[in-house]
């Protein structure tokens, strides 16, 4: 099934593999085409709603992409689990590596922020950014490990009695996230973290082609990170000053992506306008995920010209409404291969207009899930579409 998916997202333009060389080494890298970007910033925009915008006293921050560690020779050195990364040169003119993880960087923005909260917990901190680990040119799972990543962390800095009730919350609203995109939840479960840390720390799993495995790990840290900052990182909680403990979230957009390009991939028969049956594959993704919410087709011997026009209008009135929609003007192409093209790219609605909607102003709306059309009049388009695409 991995082979076909990858096949798929090749030909879509979801994901593209390429060669990446970096000190006489082959990292495993991947370009984004127009779909896969598409949805890189929805999975992005979901998140970011869910842990910054609906979350009280949740802070955005960003970092520069390298870690300092001084040493003799006066580098920048990244740390990392595995091995040594590519060298860049800085704008101060020295040599230095990439960074592995935000989590340092997220912490230095800690005594800044709690000083703007008024020297009070609970607050958070969430910052995505790109990070870089040594992965072979090889890899068998695809874009779940890459060299480039994009990581989504989130920091959470509670007092010390609210921190087991906050790390069990956490659990429960990041599953919840996962499993709210996903046709198939029951894939998704929540498991202690193997890791031999010294802490508490779970990893949220998906039952990926090749077995289970993580795609986000919450860990409590208790209040170890923190007292490195010394006594300006303590909070005075009733007649006690001590030090906040932090919950920490960690997965990336790749994984994310990766898990919903699975978990959305469908292999259907669907009837052919001209008798029979066929399998089709099928990109059943969530409307809030895909990257084009709906698509417009043309049929008949006008599309090339009239019906043409109102489907050019139709698109602009769409996107005006906050809507991304695929209007790709293929005026020779059937109705199925249009169909399949859409399919193919998770698209959830397909509007389409024929000779007949030049007098009556109906056109039919194809679920991609069922395939079932619906005819609504071109004035009502934009409200029923909306108000599907925002009930999920």
């Amino acid at each position: 099934m991995l082979e076909k998916l990858i096949r798929l997202c090749q030909a879509s333009g979801f994901i593209l593999p390429t060669e990446c060389k970096i000190n006489d080494s082959i990292l495993t890298c991947y370009n984004y085409g127009p779909l896969g970007t598409a949805m890189r910033r929805n999975i992005l925009n979901e998140w970011w709603e869910s842990m910054v915008m609906s979350q009280e006293n949740v802070f955005p921050v960003e970092n520069v992409p390298f870690v300092k560690q001084p040493d003799t020779n006066n580098h920048l050195v990244v740390s990392r689990p595995n091995s040594e990364v590519q060298q860049k040169e800085c704008t101060d003119g020295r040599n230095g590596f990439l960074r592995s993880s935000l989590s340092d960087g997220n912490l230095s923005h800690y005594q800044q922020t709690l000083e703007l909260v008024g020297n009070k917990v609970p607050f958070g901190l969430a910052q995505c950014g790109k990070c870089y680990q040594y992965i072979p040119e090889k890899d068998e799972q695809f874009v779940y490990r890459g060299s480039e990543y994009t990581e989504l962390l989130f920091q959470s800095f509670v007092s010390p009695k609210a921190s087991t009730q906050a790390f069990d919350h956490w659990q429960r609203w990041r599953l919840q996230w996962w499993r709210k995109f996903s046709g198939s939840p029951s894939n998704f479960s929540v498991a202690d973290s193997n890791e031999n840390s010294g802490r508490q720390q779970i990893n949220i799993l998906f039952q990926f082609p090749w077995g289970q495995d993580v795609i986000e790990t919450i860990s409590h840290h208790g209040n170890e990170k923190l007292m490195r900052i010394g006594d300006k990182g303590q909070v005075k909680i009733g007649r006690k000053a001590v030090f906040p403990h932090l919950i920490e979230s960690v997965s990336t957009v790749e994984r994310a992506m990766l898990t919903y390009l699975v978990d959305s991939y469908q292999e259907k028969e669907r009837p052919e306008s001209k008798g029979g049956r066929a399998v089709r594959t099928v990109m059943q993704m969530h409307p809030r995920l895909a990257p084009y919410k709906v698509a417009i087709a043309t049929t008949g011997s006008k599309a090339a010209s009239d019906v043409r026009e109102v489907a050019s209008h139709l698109a602009k009135d769409l996107r005006v409404a906050g809507m991304m929609v695929l209007d790709l003007k293929e005026v020779h192409a059937t109705i199925d291969s249009q169909f399949t093209r859409f399919d193919d790219s998770g698209t959830p609605f397909t509007i389409i207009l024929n000779d007949g909607t030049l007098n009556t102003g109906i056109v039919a709306i194809r679920n991609r899930d069922t395939t079932l059309k619906e005819q609504v009049h071109l004035t009502q388009i934009k409200d029923h579409l909306l108000r599907y695409t925002n009930i999920y």
